[in-house]
């Protein structure tokens, strides 16, 4: 569903299993807007105005991001495989599969500088540089860290709209700050309630706060550069029901949160 000003505008059908993740395009020269999904009929699929591309899997499909051109696409699976595709007029292409993780893939991002970071449930996080053919392995970024070592599952990455840090949040009710080159963990934001669910937490446009949802119903504040949190919003439903999602719009002060209430299962709230 895309909502304009609280109305649906767009009804996109094609997916016969719940959706695990989207992205718009952010190519300002490319062919008009662009969505990208992915979701549990093992498939990931391109929108435009007129149609759907769709892009077989042999599994789950928790990931998915565009390259740096509308042109290409990068998918995270559950047999723990990353893919790479080709878009074109005529059908989709899959240039390559990489073989790095040893568990299902559950977050992709792209820095400023065009390195891939994927995390998965077995709490590695993995740096692959883009080149004109291909993904290459460069490293594990976190493999010195004690969630590394307890295998602690990855729910998503985000970085800093400088580039220049990269937010993870762990299941267990952990999240954290890395240098993105290192992996040196600079600040930890903990209050969050997360023990079983694959929460999405984000940082906002202008840098200062990370927000996140929790599975006891409620969404935490926190400052990004001393980790304190500065506030607690609850929903104002009848039954607590997790907060999957949460994600600033670019330009407005406002946020929408995915939660699995019935009563509520999209708000939009002023920031």
């Amino acid at each position: 569903m895309v909502y304009q000003n609280s109305v649906i505008s767009l009804h996109l059908k094609g997916h016969q299993g719940n959706v695990y993740d989207l992205e718009w395009n952010k190519n300002e020269g490319g062919e008009g807007w662009r969505l990208l999904s992915c979701g549990a009929d093992c498939t990931a699929r391109v929108w435009n105005d007129s149609n759907d591309v769709v892009l077989p899997h042999p599994a789950y499909v928790y990931s998915a991001r565009f390259g740096e051109s509308d042109a290409r696409v990068v998918t995270g699976c559950f047999d723990q495989l990353i893919r790479l595709w080709e878009l074109n007029s005529s059908s989709p292409r899959l240039i390559s599969t990489y073989v790095q993780h040893r568990a299902p893939i559950n977050s992709l991002c792209w820095d400023s500088h065009g390195r891939l970071f994927s995390g998965d449930a077995k709490g590695s996080i993995c740096v692959w540089n883009s080149t004109i053919s291909g993904l290459h392995f460069e490293k594990i970024l976190n493999e010195s860290s004690e969630e590394y070592r307890n295998e602690t599952p990855i729910n998503c990455l985000c970085f800093h709209p400088s580039g220049g840090r990269l937010l993870v949040h762990y299941r267990g009710s952990k999240m954290c700050l890395l240098e993105p080159k290192s992996g040196l963990k600079l600040i930890s934001y903990s209050g969050i309630y997360n023990p079983r669910l694959r929460l999405a937490s984000s940082i906002s446009p202008c840098g200062g706060y990370v927000i996140s949802g929790s599975e006891d119903g409620s969404v935490h504040w926190f400052d990004l550069e001393r980790g304190d949190l500065v506030a607690v919003t609850t929903l104002a439903t009848s039954t607590i029901d997790p907060v999957m999602a949460v994600a600033f719009h670019p330009t407005c002060h406002a946020i929408a949160l995915c939660s699995l209430s019935s009563e509520c299962c999209l708000s939009v709230l002023e920031f």
